[in-house]
């Protein structure tokens, strides 16, 4: 719970529990929707065991992202930012929960894309998330083009094909 809460995740200043979380995920099993469960390494929560949540919830995927410093966005995070070999250590605990997808910081820039809730695609393009236009004026066709997305490592984060 303490780690939750100096994250941000919490609702509404609760912090919910693995009760609630894993009827959320039992939820997603009965109407066969595929969970996926992202995980932020940083010192916040670098010593957690997250075990028991990847059992209870039964994800499909579960992917275990190193946290990144982005520039004007999360400077302030410095403090919590963790090695690689950290990283490594809290991936090798957590090997045992479904196979883990390991992510480190380099392979989410220009592979790694967001709309936000006012329409606006995003793209981490080296370090720096920037902003390639609004899904409310353009189609996300016409904003995909002016991407400099790295077909390489986009194909390695997601597999399949680029346009597929």
């Amino acid at each position: 719970p303490e780690a939750n809460r100096a994250i941000g995740r919490c609702c509404h200043g609760e912090i919910k529990d693995l009760t609630h979380w894993t009827a959320l995920a039992n939820a997603c099993h009965e109407a066969h929707i595929a969970l996926k469960i992202n995980t932020v390494v940083s010192k916040l929560n670098l010593q957690e065991d997250l075990l028991p949540l990847y059992r209870a919830c039964r994800p499909q995927r579960i992917k275990l992202l190193k946290m990144h410093l982005v520039e004007n966005v999360n400077e302030e995070a410095r403090l919590w930012d963790i090695t690689d070999s950290e990283f490594s250590a809290f991936c090798e605990r957590h090997e045992f929960a479904n196979r883990p997808v390991r992510e480190s910081e380099g392979s989410m820039e220009n592979s790694y894309l967001m709309v936000d809730p006012s329409g606006t695609v995003l793209l981490n393009d080296h370090g720096v998330y920037k902003a390639y236009g609004s899904c409310l004026t353009e189609s996300f066709s016409e904003i995909a083009c002016r991407l400099p997305l790295d077909s390489v490592k986009y194909v390695a984060r997601y597999g399949g094909e680029v346009g597929a």
